[in-house]
C-alpha cells in the first residue's frame, strides 16, 4: 500500500449548475420599398438643382431627369412626380399632377396649366426613386440612424416611415430591409429567402396590403417556427377592407349607397377564421390619418392614390383633411376637418399661387400597414408576456373605419373571426388595439398575441441555454442530472422574471428508439390577459 501522510484531503465536485441566462431578443422587422425622396419645399436644398427654364413659346417643354438622379435614375416612380414653376418676378404656378404634365422614359413633358407670364420660369420638380441597395437586414437604433443609412424619414418613403413608427414604439433596436425589385412580389420573395438564413427576425411586417404577399410571409413564419428550423416568428400584416353589398358582391367603397357594413365585417371575419393561424395577426382598419405639412400637389387625392395604391395594394380613395380653418382670398372659410376634395384642392391652389404658398398642414390618409409597423415595434419593445390590448401606439393621429364608422356589434363580429382591429375612443384619444387577436380563435392560448410571444420567448431562451451541451457530452446518469439542473434553473428564471406563472419538468428520459436523443417534457403556466371583469350589483 502506498504511504499517505496523515492529514485532511478536500475533493471538489460540482453539485449545482449555473447556466447562461441571457434572454433572447424578439426583434421587429420592417420590410418594404425604400426611396430617395426629392421634395419641393421652401427650405429644400434640392430646389435650386432644378433650375431648368420653361419656354412658353414652344407650347410644351420636355425636362430630362437624367441629371437629377441620385441613385442612377432608372427607378423613378412616375406617379410621384409633381412640378412647380417660379417666374422671374417670384410668382408661383402649381401644376396639376393629373392634367398638366406627363412622364415617360426619364422625361417630364409639361403641356398644360400655363400662361405667358411664366415664360422662362424656373421648373421645380419633386419625385421619389426606389433604392435597390438596401436588401439586407440592418439594425437601426434611432431615426437619425435610419436617415443616415437609407434616406430621410418621409411619408412617401414606406421603409423609413415604417421604421420610424416601429422605433417610436419599440424604444430599442429595430431591423429594416429594403426590397431589391420594383416588382413588389419579387422583392418580398427575395426578402423572405434572406430572412430564412438569419436568426434575428421575430415580428415581421411587410409595408404592403397585398394579401398574396401576406400569404408568402405566413408560409415563411410557419416554416421558420417549426421545431427543426428553430426560428420562431410572427407576422403582423396591415389588411385591406373588401367592401360588399348585401348580396355579397363588391362595391365601389364605403360610401357606396349599396355597401352593407354588417356583411362586410362578417366576410372579413369569415376570411380570418378560415386562415386560422396563431402566428398571423391581421391588422385593421386600412386607413390611418397622420398629421403632416405637405406640398399641395401631394395632398390631391389622385396623387395619394397613386403613391399608396398600385403595387402596394388597394387604392385608398380617401381625401386628406384640413387641420385648421383657412379663410380664402374670396372670403370663403374652409373649416378644420374639411375634406380636401378635388374642388377644394382647386380653391387652395388658386390661393396658394396668389399668396406664393405651397405647404399646408393636413391630416393625410395612409394605408393600415403603416400602423402595423407601430405594432411590430410595440411587440418587440414590451415584455413578451405583456398584452397589447388597449395599449396606446405611437404614430397614428386618427383612424377611419373603426369606432367612427362601424358599430360595436359589427366590430365584435369581425373580432369573432380573429382580427386585430385598432380603435380610438374619440379624435383626441390614443389609438389602441381592441383585442390582440390572431387569426386562430380555437382557444385563448392560441388567439392572444402575448401568450404566443411569451411562449416563443421561453422556447428561444431554453434552446439557447441548452445548446452548448449538444455534442460535447455523453448521455450518463450524471449528465441527465446536470441537464435537469440546467433546465430547472432556466425555469426558475422565467418564473422569477415574470414571463411564466410556472415551469415544471415532468419527464426527462433517453429516447428508447434514438439512443442519442433525450426527451424532455415541461409543463408551463402561461399568463392570461385580463380581458373581462364581470360585476353583479346586488341591491
Amino acid at each position: 500500500m502506498a504511504y499517505t501522510k496523515p492529514g485532511v484531503t478536500v475533493t471538489y465536485q460540482q453539485g449545482t449548475v449555473s447556466p447562461n441566462l441571457t434572454p433572447p431578443d424578439l426583434f421587429a422587422v420592417v420590410v418594404g420599398k425604400g426611396y430617395n425622396v426629392r421634395d419641393i419645399a421652401p427650405d429644400s436644398t434640392f430646389e435650386d438643382t432644378y433650375a431648368t427654364l420653361y419656354d412658353n413659346d414652344a407650347g410644351t417643354t420636355a425636362v430630362s431627369l437624367s441629371g437629377l438622379f441620385v441613385a442612377g435614375g432608372a427607378n423613378v416612380d412616375s406617379n410621384s412626380i409633381y412640378v412647380d414653376l417660379l417666374s422671374g418676378s417670384g410668382g408661383r404656378k402649381i401644376l396639376d399632377p393629373d392634367t398638366d404634365f406627363g412622364y415617360v422614359g426619364g422625361v417630364v413633358t409639361i403641356s398644360g396649366g400655363l400662361d405667358a407670364s411664366f415664360d422662362d420660369a424656373a421648373i421645380k420638380i419633386g419625385y421619389r426613386e426606389q433604392r435597390l441597395t438596401d436588401n439586407s437586414l440592418v439594425a437601426f437604433e434611432s431615426v437619425q440612424d435610419v436617415e443616415a443609412r437609407i434616406g430621410k424619414v418621409d411619408l412617401f418613403n414606406p421603409l423609413t416611415w415604417g421604421l420610424s413608427w416601429a422605433l417610436a414604439n419599440a424604444g430599442l433596436t429595430v431591423i429594416g430591409y429594403g426590397i431589391n425589385s420594383s416588382n413588389e412580389t419579387t422583392g418580398h420573395t427575395n426578402a423572405i429567402t434572406d430572412f430564412a438564413l438569419d436568426d434575428d427576425p421575430y415580428a415581421i411586417t411587410p409595408m404592403t396590403n397585398v394579401s398574396a404577399i401576406h400569404s408568402l410571409y405566413q408560409t415563411h413564419v410557419n416554416a421558420m417556427s417549426a421545431a427543426d428550423e428553430k426560428k420562431e416568428r410572427i407576422l403582423i400584416a396591415g389588411r385591406s377592407i373588401s367592401w360588399v353589398d348585401s348580396d355579397g358582391t363588391g362595391t365601389t367603397g364605403s360610401d357606396d349607397a349599396s355597401t352593407d357594413k354588417a356583411k362586410t365585417m362578417n366576410d372579413i371575419a369569415d376570411a380570418a377564421f378560415a386562415n386560422g393561424e396563431s402566428r398571423v395577426f391581421w391588422v385593421y382598419p386600412d386607413v390611418v390619418y397622420i398629421y403632416q405639412t405637405m406640398h399641395l400637389s401631394q395632398i390631391k387625392r389622385d396623387y395619394m392614390n397613386n403613391a399608396f395604391g398600385g403595387a402596394y395594394g388597394t387604392i385608398l380613395g380617401e381625401f386628406a383633411k384640413l387641420t385648421k380653418n383657412i379663410t380664402l382670398n374670396s372670403g370663403t372659410v374652409l373649416y378644420k376637418g374639411s375634406l380636401i376634395t378635388d374642388a377644394v384642392w382647386e380653391l387652395l391652389k388658386a390661393d396658394a399661387e396668389s399668396d406664393r404658398q405651397m405647404m399646408f398642414d393636413v391630416l393625410v390618409p395612409v394605408p393600415g400597414f403603416y400602423m402595423a409597423a407601430s405594432i411590430v415595434g410595440q411587440r418587440s419593445g414590451l415584455r413578451p408576456e405583456q398584452p397589447l390590448t388597449n395599449v396606446p401606439v405611437a404614430g397614428p393621429t386618427e383612424l377611419k373605419y373603426s369606432g367612427d364608422f362601424f358599430s360595436e356589434t359589427q366590430l365584435n363580429a369581425a373580432a369573432n373571426g380573429g382580427t386585430y382591429w385598432m380603435w380610438q375612443k374619440n379624435l383626441v384619444a390614443p389609438v389602441v388595439s381592441r383585442h390582440q387577436l390572431s387569426t386562430d380563435r380555437s382557444s385563448i392560448q392560441r388567439q392572444e398575441m402575448s401568450i404566443r410571444s411569451a411562449l416563443d420567448f421561453c422556447g428561444k431562451f431554453v434552446r439557447a441555454g441548452v445548446e452548448p451541451y449538444i455534442g460535447r457530452y455523453t448521455i450518463t446518469p450524471n449528465f441527465l442530472k446536470m441537464l435537469q439542473m440546467v433546465v430547472s434553473a432556466q425555469g426558475q428564471y422565467l418564473v422569477r422574471e415574470g414571463h411564466l406563472n410556472s415551469f415544471s419538468i415532468t419527464t426527462m428520459n433517453v429516447d428508447t428508439i434514438a439512443s442519442d436523443t433525450i426527451l424532455c417534457t415541461v409543463e408551463v403556466g402561461v399568463k392570461f390577459p385580463v380581458n373581462r371583469i364581470k360585476f353583479t350589483l346586488v341591491f
